[in-house]
Parts: structure tokens; sequence; C-alpha cells
């Protein structure tokens, strides 16, 4: 698992706000590689952000514990909660995500989650100290709950009249769209795109729901009269609704003079902070991406010069299968060193290569996991040896990390096909 900072973040507190102290109770600094990435995801309506308030290592259970406060808009609790993350999710994964009937949680780990795994932690932060960025933290986008009719007679009810049919429903159940359809003596005609003409006119409709042959016309509906002078009923619906003559599906309109619509049209307003945040995040992947050209295009040069001087100077029949080791050397704040060993088996030739491998250190062997290509295989525990077959031109990649106090032996043994494999060297 790869861990680093975007550009970006170098620059700035993210996922916290930049006014955050990132100071614990205690006094102690927070450290600022702690998440790579955080989102917190409201299901209700009533917060307006979020902050972490603690972070603990439970190092006899092997697990981490993150809590997080939800806030409204004056600042007061609305909901806490706290969640577990196993050592082996954070060492296995790149991410961790929960979800309950208030929130939703996703984490991206950084560095310290992994350094920090053989300290003994137990922080706890007020909301100045961590309150998440406005990008970090997802409020609950309001949704239309209601729908009203009113009966058009010039405004001889007054300024406020009640409704004529009223349908509610809620934030988490929002409404669907309300389809009217004519059927005898009725006639829908559009004036504004909001607005549509419901003309009671005998004889005509589709003709349905007719229980009688005579000519009388629909004289309620739901006990309300139409207006005194043409006899008509109107329907007017708010801004959030789309009233159109025809029937709807999907995107599409079809013109109907027997059925009425109602579509809602709204969409979710986005906030400022918002905007911000999807703005950050444009700037985040600008940055990774400019980096990744890079990096692949001068990979691609050299890999060209490569190629065409092993081309020149290499005798087709002198190519073997090749191995290469590697390491690197970090120290966490306790003192305790963490090798990560990466070694590559390349199969230059044009037939299938097996592999065998041995691999002894004092330091113990963590799950050992190798790819070929865009597959990834991941061992059983304490499994120190393997042997897997590496395809005709190309490279399987193994890598690991060890962790120990003191200088230890590290070595790899075996076979590639025709090339002895016998690496050794002393981690210090």
């Amino acid at each position: 698992m790869i861990l680093d900072y975007l550009t970006s973040n170098g620059l700035n507190k993210y996922p916290f706000d930049d006014r955050a102290t990132l100071q614990t109770n205690a006094g102690t600094a927070l450290a600022n590689n702690l998440f790579l990435d955080l989102l917190v995801a409201s299901k209700s309506p009533t917060p307006v952000g979020a902050f972490l308030h603690k972070f603990s290592n439970n190092r006899d259970e092997f697990y981490y514990t993150l809590g997080f406060t939800l806030f409204d808009s004056a600042g007061i609790t609305v909901h806490t909660f706290e969640f577990d993350i196993q050592y082996d999710n954070v060492i296995e994964k790149e991410f961790y995500g929960i979800a309950n009937e208030f929130v939703a949680v996703k984490v991206v780990f950084g560095a310290s989650f992994i350094t920090l795994k053989d300290a003994i932690v137990d922080l706890t932060f007020l909301k100045q100290a961590t309150t998440l960025a406005g990008s970090a933290f997802v409020p609950m986008v309001p949704r239309v709950t209601s729908l009203a009719f009113y009966n058009w007679n010039n405004g001889l009810d007054g300024p406020n009249p009640a409704p004529a049919a009223y349908f509610e429903g809620n934030e988490q159940s929002p409404l669907a769209n309300l389809t009217l359809q004519e059927g005898t003596n009725t006639s829908f005609s559009q004036v504004i795109e909001n607005q549509m003409i419901w003309d009671v006119i005998p004889g005509a409709g589709t003709g349905i729901y007719n229980d009688c042959d005579s000519n009388t016309g629909i004289k309620t509906i739901n006990g309300l009269e139409p207006e005194v002078f043409n006899r008509n009923f109107v329907m007017a619906a708010d801004e959030c609704y789309l009233v159109y003559a025809g029937s709807v599906d999907g995107e599409i309109l079809n013109p109907e003079p027997a059925m009425l619509s109602f579509i809602n049209k709204c969409t979710p307003k986005c906030t400022s902070n918002d905007l911000k945040g999807f703005a950050n995040y444009l700037n985040r992947i600008r940055d990774g991406t400019a980096s990744v050209f890079a990096y692949a295009s001068n990979t691609f040069d050299v890999i060209k010069q490569e190629i065409d001087l092993y081309r020149q100077t290499v005798d087709a029949e002198k190519i073997i299968p090749r191995y290469d080791v590697r390491w690197i050397k970090n120290q966490s704040i306790t003192g305790k060193y963490y090798f990560s060993i990466a070694a590559s088996f390349t199969n230059p030739t044009t037939d299938p290569q097996m592999l065998y491998l041995t691999i002894v250190t004092d330091g113990g062997i963590p799950r050992l996991k190798y790819k070929i290509g865009n597959t990834t295989t991941i061992l059983e525990e304490n499994t120190n040896m393997f042997d897997v077959e590496v395809p005709c031109q190309s490279t399987l990649y193994v890598d690991l990390v060890i962790s120990t106090w003191v200088s230890i032996p590290f070595t790899l043994t075996g076979s590639f096909g025709s090339t002895a494999v016998n690496f050794s060297e002393q981690l210090i």
C-alpha cells in the first residue's frame, strides 16, 4: 500500500479545517499525516459539520478506535458515535468505511496509522481542535416534501386560501411524480411552465370513468366545485413541478390530450462549502495527475532506452530470467525500525518460467503478497515459501514490510528458471 500526500495536502490541514488547532485535550499535537482523506456524510438534515473527538490505539486487542461528533448550526451536539478499525484492515486495505442510520464515514489511512500501532495512544479533542473541512463533511440535501393543490377563483378566498388537496412526504422518502389523467368531460391545456388549465367541458376528454350516458359534467373534485364563471378547474403547481399535458417516460414527454402529468424538476442546490470542496478535490486530482504523467513519461523514456540498448548489445540466446531486490529503512517515533523490501523477478524469455522462493528473517514473516500484471495474490499468514509460474515476458513483484527493534539478517533463496536466487543482507 502506497502512503503519500498529494501536493495540495502538504499546504493545509486537510481533512481538517485550516483553522483547526490539531491540539489534543492534553496539549499534544495530532500528526498531520494520520489521514490521507476523510469523508463524513450525514443522513439527517440537522447537522452542518463534524469533528474528531477521539483517537485511541488498543494494542492488546489490535484495533484503533475513532470517535466523531456531529453538530448543528448553533454548534450544539446532534449525534456522537465511535467505531473500531482492526489492524488487518489498516495493513491490507487503503481505506475503511462504516455506515449506520445517522451517518456514513470513509477513512483513507495515512502513514501514522501504521507507525502508531506500537505506541500507547488515547487522544481526545474539542470542536475547535479537529473540526472537519467543508469538503470532508457532506450535509443532507433538502428535498421537496409536500405538494398542495388550490382552487383558482381570482382571489375570492382571500390572500391565504386553504389547499384543496395536500400531499406530504419526508426527507427520507421524497414525493414521487404525480400524474393526473383525463376522464370524461375534462380537458387539459398548458398555460405556462408550471401551470395548467383543467377545463370541464361536456363531451371532452377520453370518455373513461363515465358511469352514466348523460351529458352531466364533473361537478366536484373531492367535494370542491369549479370556479363560478366558466365552471373550470385550474391546476397550479409551485416552482418545483412542471405541469405537462401528456405522459412522461423518463425524460421523454409524450403529448396526450387526455392526461395531465406533474413532474418534479427540482434538483439539490450546492452550498458554497460543496463548491469549495469540489474545487479542492479537482485541484488535488490535477496535482496527482500531473505527477503521474511526469513520472510515466520519464519511465517510458528510460524503458525505451533500455530496450533499445538491450536489443543492440545482448544476444538473444543469452536472455535468461533475472531478479532484483531493493529495500529502504524507516524509523517510527517509538524508535522501532520498519524495513520496506521489494523484489522483482523478470522473465524476458518466450516461455513461462517457474519461481521457487524461500524467505528467511529473524524478524518474522508478515503476510506475503505478490503481483503479476494487474493480479495480486495474498498468501496465508506465516507463509515464508511459495512457488508460482511467471508468464513469458512478464515480471512478478513481491513486497513486504518487516518491523524490528534491532538489526536482523534477511535472505531470499530458491530458483527462477535457470537462474539461482541467492540474496542475503543484514538489515540495519
